[in-house]
This record gives C-alpha cells, structure tokens and sequence, in this order.
C-alpha cells in the first residue's frame, strides 16, 4: 500500500510549449533556447515537461499560409495542454498573437528573443509577458570606428527572410547619421556563395558586420555557426557580430548581447508565470548590450592595438605569456630557493630566540597583569586536582578576595545565592562534555554592592582523559546590564508607541475612509441605474464595483494594522480569523489546535502572542512554499504557548547567520518584553517550526 501511495502521488508536471520561429536550429535563437531551457529546468522546484514546435514559414515569404501549422498545434496542445507558451523569435510571437484564440485562449504566454522594436506594447493581453531585448545599431558602428578608424566602408551580411528583410530596413534607418562619413552595402540580394566571394575581395579599408542570416537570396537556410565559420576563413577585412555566442568564432567583439543573460530573464518570468504570477505583473526592462568584450587573438590579426578599445572593455583568449606557460616550474625553483634560503635563516634565528625567551617571558607576564587591571579584566587558573585557583590582582579586587591562598569554594561563596545552582551546573557540562564554561552570575561583595559578572573558561585535560586545570576570565558587565535593560525597556516603549498609532490609524481607516468609499458606491449604484446609455452604464459598474473593491481592501488594511477581534473576542478567535485570512489569501490548508484553558490572558500577553503568529504566517507565504501549516495554542502550567509549523521547503539557519531580518527581531523582541521566549527550528526541504513561549 505504502508503494502504490508512493507512485500515484508522483507530481505532475508542468508543460511548457517552445515556439520557434525559424526551427530550434539557428543561431542565435538555438544558443538562446539551450541556455533557457537547462536555467528553467534547474531552477524550477516542480518537474518541467518542455517540448517544441517550429514554424518553418517564417523563413519564406510573409504571405505562407499557415492553416497547417495551426492545424498540427491544436493537436498537440489538445493532447499535452501546456501551462505555459514560450515563443523564441519575432516570428512566432506574431503567429501566436494571431492564432492564440484558436490555440491556447486561456494559456499564459511570455514572448521571447524578439527586439523591442518588434513587440508593440499595446499589443500585449493581460496573459501575456514579454523578455525582449535593445539593439543599438548604431553603438556597433561607432565601436568599428573606434577600434578601426581607417574604415571606408561597412558591409553588412543578412539574409532574405521577411525578418531579415525588416532588420535591414531597421538597419538602413539607424545608418543614415553616418552616410557622410562611411558607406553601406547590404548583402539581401546575394546568395550566399556570392556573400562569401564578396568578403574575400573586400579592401582592407572596409568592415564585416555579420547580422542574421536564416535563408539567403537563393532561398537556401543557414545556421549562422556555419556562416560565421565561412566568413572569418574567406575574409578580407575583420567581422564584427552582435551576439556574444559568437565570440571565440571569428567577431571582433565589441558592445554584445549576452544571450545568456536573456535567457536567464526568461527563466525568471516562467518561473513566476509557473508560479501563478499575473504576466501583467511581470515587466523586465528590454536587455541591452554589455560592456565591450573582444577576441584578443582577433585584434592580433587585424592589427588592432587594445589603446583603442573602450576605457571598460575586456579582451578574451589572450595568448599565454612565457611566465604564464611555465609558471609552476618557474614558482617551483623559485620556491626550492626560497625554502633553502628560509632553513639557512631559521637557524640563525632560532639561536637568537632562545636567548631571549626567557626575558619575553617575564615581559609578557608583566605586561599581560598591566593590561588585566587597565581593563578591569579578572585573569583565574583553576588546579582542578588540588582545588587550588589562581587570581590575578584586578581578579580579586573584582571577586573580594584576600591575597592569601584561595580554593574554588572560596570564590564560589561569593556568587548570588539564586546564581551558584547555575554556576555548578555550568562547571559540571564544561568537565563533562569537553566545552567551554561560559556563565553570567552575580557577585556579593561587601562595600561593592550587587555587581553582574560575565566568566568564560577552557577546560585543560591530561594524557589520561581527566580534566586537570581550567584557564579563563572574568568580566565586570554590571554597567552593560544596565545598559541592557535601559534598551529593553526603550524597545518596549517603542514597541506599545507602534501599536498605538496602528490602532490609530486602524480606526482611522474604518471609521472615515471606508464609511466614505461606501457614500461613493452608493452613489455611482445611482448613477448606474440613472445612466440613459449602455456604456454609461458599464462605466458606473465598473466604478462602483472598482470603489468596493478599494473598500474591501482598505478594511482589510485596517484589520492587519489593528485586528479589533484581538480586544472584542480574545485570542483565539483572533488566531482562527487570522488563520482563515492567511488561507483563503495563500490556498494553503492551515489548521488551528487551541487548548488553552485559560480564559483571562492579559492584553499585552494577546497581542504579543498575535503578532507572533501574523509574522510568521506571513514568512510562511513569502518564503516557505507550504502546502500545509498547523497552529497550536496550548497552555502548560504557567506557560501559555504557540506553536506555527509549515511543512514548507525550509532553509540552512546557518546560511544565514549575521543577516539582518526584521521580522525574527521583532518577534524575539516581543516575546522577551513580557517574559518569554521564541525558538525557530529549521532544515533544507524539512519545513519550519517557530515556539513561542509566555508565562501567564
């Protein structure tokens, strides 16, 4: 039974349709597609099921007629209804926005790999996204003058695809500023055998710039891997690109979009939609070419000296230097010189040391009781066998004691009554359990008064296991106490200041705003009903609808900021509203246990245990991705507690050590106002728990 369980509760997965515009084999789209497809897989906490269409049209003329196509993709969404469409190309996103109603009505769809240009806006439904990038046309060809300054002439290969044939035009628009200074010669009419004849009789005065090239003049398609690799073997003048992919292949480089990072914008967006984010929510700013990045071996072969490159640019596959080809064996003589030299002076110098051990250890041991009493620190030595401490002077000025011989009792006798069962038991885990001894207690000492003391000690132990002496320091820490409890209760004035003016604000909220979003309402049902004109009609509902929505939010607002149920019906009917909220916001199933049999819990001790509760709701549907969360209000003797439980994907605490959070602060800090305290256990893929326990 527990295997049949097992299998049939396998998580379904999540389709994802790719809808290529040229086939999932042309560049840059294929080098886009891979880098989207294993950062969507490897991020996705649910299993991803991709698969791909392509519509081959899109590489012939504008006016192919696509009834085929559209047929073959209501059959295979039919059968694998996708969660989600990703169209790869300016193509496929125009196809998807003419055929969506008869494909996939309802599906979300994120519109990829695409120029700004392409996509308009308005276009965009409220179901779909898009991840689209910024050519700067004209930073290339200030960046082939920059480095090239000779050049007369750029010549531009493209293909003859309706896309290819647009880009052209584009290109022809963003040249114009610079017809005075150079001239253009497109390749849209030319086949590619003639494209590639055309680069080898270039003048060296003259540049390559390699756009897209998916179907020459002839109608033959190319993968652009294959184009390039051609073009740097026959050319005559150095090729410059606009995708980093083909860096290493044969461009100069320059200012280069990084398909990488538009892929990983994409996978971000899926990740979201997937997630059920509205797409209309989902707005990533147009990705734009990074920093000048070039082929050092490339700049060699042109004679291009990196003087010229841009301030910030990078050079890549720059050829070893003598040192960095050989630098291990050269580090390696270096370091056998070194060794032998360093033996030589050890000796030398360990002749020297010995003379002057003696006297550093007499200075230091002065120098260390100066600085023990300039810092009012106690410096002890405990002989566990023969019971016999050590004290330095500040130590026993700090502790009262006589400059006579002293036992560990001796000094214990000193310690508060109420702290010495502490102290024992501190002492006792230290010998035990080989750790540290690290307690806070009190001091009685005559003359003195009630003084906080803070020691810390390390056990020492014998070659036979026993603990034989243990070394440590004393701390006078009575004005930090102080401080401390100063802070705590500045903390807690702040803290009841805070719940004042959320309460404020609350009633604020509910007795002005709301009572004044529904007169509105009112008014704009009358003016429904008044309304000679269906439009006008529309307009009033949809505005009196619009109004009570806003009412509805701006009650909820109040309710978070001061939940008056907490003061009008207690505690649990506080949590169970709150309960009921979170679930019906997040879909998560959360239970509710309460079982506290005390009926007169102070306000301070409610409203503490509240907020506990509403923070960590509120970081279980921020962070936990639960399915399920259990809240438990049990009383214990004096101890009323609560416990919040999620069987989310949890987290490393120690990940996150030292990280500011505001929420946990805040929590602890409350819970430690009126007395009690807050534990917060968690483990990757383990869930959550968080404590809180108050005295009544």
């Amino acid at each position: 039974m527990s295997l049949a369980k097992g299998v049939g509760g396998a998580e379904e997965p999540q389709r994802v349709l790719l809808l290529h515009s040229f086939g999932a084999h042309f560049s840059p789209f294929n080098a886009f597609s891979s880098a989207f497809r294993v950062d969507l897989i490897s991020r996705s906490q649910k299993p991803i099921d991709i698969y791909e269409a392509s519509l081959e049209t899109a590489r012939f003329s504008s006016d192919q007629q696509n009834d085929p196509f559209v047929d073959y993709l209501t059959a295979l969404v039919r059968a694998r209804p996708p969660k989600l469409v990703v169209t790869i190309g300016g193509a496929a996103t125009r196809f998807a926005q003419a055929h969506r109603s008869e494909l996939f009505p309802s599906t979300p769809t994120l519109f990829t790999a695409l120029d700004e240009r392409v996509l308009k806006a308005d276009s965009l439904t409220a179901k779909d996204a898009a991840v689209a990038v910024s050519l700067d046309l004209p930073a290339m060809i200030e960046n082939i003058l920059q480095v090239r300054p000779e050049t007369k002439k750029v010549f531009v290969v493209i293909g003859s695809s309706p896309l290819e044939r647009f880009w052209a035009q584009e290109a022809e628009e963003a040249f114009k500023p610079f017809k005075g200074r150079i001239a253009f010669e497109f390749s849209s009419s030319m086949s590619f055998d003639q494209i590639v004849s055309r680069v080898a009789a270039l003048p060296p005065s003259t540049a390559i710039l390699s756009g897209l090239m998916v179907v020459d003049a002839a109608g033959v398609p190319y993968e652009e891997d294959r184009v390039i690799a051609r073009l740097h073997e026959a050319a005559n003048a150095p090729l410059f690109g606009l995708f980093d992919s083909l860096l290493g292949k044969g461009i100069v480089g320059g200012p280069l979009l990084a398909i990488d990072d538009l892929a990983s914008d994409a996978a971000d967006a899926s990740l979201r939609m997937l997630a059920g984010d509205a797409p209309a929510d989902i707005r990533i700013p147009p990705r734009r070419p990074n920093a000048p990045t070039f082929d050092d071996r490339e700049l060699a072969r042109w004679g291009i000296p990196e003087s010229r490159l841009p301030v910030e640019s990078v050079a890549l596959f720059k050829e070893p230097t003598f040192y960095e080809a050989y630098r291990w064996q050269i580090l390696g003589v270096l370091a056998l010189l070194l060794i032998e030299t360093i033996f030589v002076v050890a000796l030398l110098e360990h002749r020297r040391r010995l003379r002057r051990t003696k006297q550093a250890l007499s200075i230091s041991e002065e120098r260390l009781s100066t600085a023990a009493i300039a810092a009012d620190v106690g410096l002890w030595v405990w002989d566990i066998q023969k019971n016999d401490i050590w004290v330095s002077e500040s130590g026993r000025q700090l502790f009262g004691l006589g400059v006579e011989g002293t036992t560990f009792d001796h000094l214990v006798k000193v310690i508060h009554p109420d702290d010495r069962r502490p102290f024992w038991r501190a002492v006792g885990e230290a010998l035990t359990q080989r750790g540290e001894f690290e307690p806070q207690f009190r001091l009685t000492v005559p003359g003195r008064g009630l003084r906080w003391v803070s020691s810390r000690g390390r056990v020492e132990f014998d070659s036979a296991g026993k603990p034989s002496r243990m070394r440590g320091v004393a701390v006078d820490i009575t004005g930090r106490q102080a401080a401390e409890e100063e802070a705590r209760e500045l903390s807690g004035r702040l803290i009841h200041a805070h719940e004042d003016e959320r309460a404020r604000l609350a009633r604020e909220l509910h007795d002005d705003v709301t009572q004044r979003l529904a007169v509105l309402a009112i008014n704009a049902g009358r003016g429904e009903r008044r309304a000679e004109s269906s439009a006008d009609r529309a307009a009033m509902y949809e505005m009196r609808e619009e109004l009570v929505r806003l009412s509805e939010d701006v009650h909820s607002l109040s309710y978070r900021l001061h939940p008056s149920i907490l003061e009008d019906l207690g505690l649990e009917e506080a949590l169970r509203a709150e309960c009921d909220r979170f679930a019906g916001l997040e879909r998560t199933i959360i239970d509710l246990d309460t079982e506290s049999s005390s009926t007169n819990i102070s306000p301070d001790i409610a409203l503490c245990l509240f907020r506990i509760a509403q923070e960590a709701l509120r970081n279980v549907g921020r962070h936990a991705s639960a399915s399920r969360v259990r809240v438990t209000l049990v009383q214990k003797g004096d101890k009323l507690n609560l416990t919040i439980q999620d069987d989310g994907k949890g987290y490393n605490p120690l990940a996150v050590t030292g990280k500011a959070s505001l929420g946990l602060a805040s929590m602890r800090q409350r819970a430690r106002l009126i007395g009690g305290t807050i534990e917060i256990e968690s483990a990757t893929g383990a869930g959550t728990t968080v404590f809180a326990s108050v005295p009544l």
